[in-house]
């Protein structure tokens, strides 16, 4: 969505939240007279200027955008009534919980749920450049089926009184589809969602999403294993390359100190073998300072 911003609706966001004039005219003046040219070996254009779109790199284009996303936050707010809201704190309601163009909507019901889609779809129109991506957007919902209602609007997804179901919302037109459809519970991509980086299933366990990951941390140590290098820069590139990108999944989801250990006892024996130093060698070897009689 950075690049479907207008550069009238930065300033109308500005206005709205009381920015000084100087500032909302520098702004105006820095966007407007920024100009691009595209050559290549055979022909090249000549200047032309932005009419529209956020500056990716820019360091004001982070929190411009988030000036503008906030009108539609605003927006929003005269359904704060139909929110989710919590029993251990009573009066508290959560309708949206936003990051950059990240949304969530929270509701009690599918038909409140779908209010808030629709007044979203309604801003996104107003802006005339911004709109939704269906195919990005994806459903969650969960409740207690009563068996004795005949009439049951929903249809559960597992047996049993409480199921996650297919709220059946619809978003810019298009069916929004819904996490836990019975069809791709063996398409890892269309059972989980990623929201923020994090991978979010119906069920709310990370199971799947366990094996997942050790499944790609042990085959970027088969990588590194392979690697003709010297024992030492296998050891480099497993702390700077495989312990850097594995570190996120850990950070966000979850995981409890058994599955960490499990992977550790895979991964010693062969930090003790690209090190050189035999298999019953006390492993805190590996990871002490040299100062402390270590390797690192």
């Amino acid at each position: 969505m950075y690049a479907s911003v207008r550069h009238n609706l930065i300033q109308f966001a500005l206005d709205w939240y009381h920015v000084p004039k100087l500032i909302q005219d520098l702004i105006f003046d820095y966007y407007e007279k920024l100009m691009a040219k595209i050559q290549t070996a055979e022909w090249s254009t000549g200047f032309f200027l932005f009419d529209i779109g956020l500056f990716q790199g820019c360091v004001l284009s982070t929190i411009l955008f988030d000036c503008v996303f906030q009108l539609l936050l605003d927006f929003l707010d005269p359904l704060a009534d139909i929110g989710y809201g919590y029993k251990l704190c009573r009066g508290v309601r959560r309708l949206s919980r936003a990051y950059a163009d990240d949304i969530s909507l929270i509701t009690h019901t599918s038909s409140n749920n779908q209010k808030a889609c629709d007044k979203t779809v309604s801003w996104l129109a107003w802006t005339i450049t911004m709109a939704a991506k269906p195919r990005k957007c994806v459903s969650l919902g969960m409740k207690q089926f009563d068996k004795r209602i005949k009439n049951e609007a929903y249809v559960p997804v597992h047996k049993g009184s409480y199921s996650i179901f297919d709220p059946c919302l619809v978003i810019d037109g298009k069916q929004m589809r819904f996490l836990g459809n019975p069809e791709f519970k063996d398409d890892f991509k269309k059972s989980h969602f990623k929201f923020l980086g994090r991978w979010i299933h119906s069920s709310l366990n990370e199971q799947v999403i366990k094996k997942v990951v050790r499944s790609e941390f042990l085959e970027a140590m088969k990588t590194v294993s392979e690697c003709r290098v010297r024992g030492f820069k296998k050891l480099w590139l497993y702390q700077f390359y495989v312990l850097a990108r594995f570190s996120w999944p850990f950070m966000i989801h979850d995981f409890d100190l058994s599955y960490a250990k499990d992977i550790d006892r895979l991964v010693i024996p062969m930090l003790k073998k690209w090190s050189g130093v035999g298999r019953s060698v006390e492993t805190g070897l590996l990871f002490r300072s040299r100062q402390y009689f270590g390797l690192a």
